[in-house]
């Protein structure tokens, strides 16, 4: 499926759009796995 808007004569060609999407899939993953050596407390403190 093409979308006209990018992949017209000024547009990106489907090679660019690849590569960028495999950018943001790599550092999705990359997030992720920094997020889930994440640990999260709810404290709450009673004066």
């Amino acid at each position: 499926m093409k979308i006209p808007a990018f992949f017209t004569e000024h547009g990106i060609t489907s090679t660019s759009a690849n590569h960028l999407s495999n950018i943001a899939k790599e550092n999705y993953m990359a997030i992720e796995k920094q997020m889930s050596s994440m640990e999260f407390y709810r404290l709450q403190s009673v004066l």
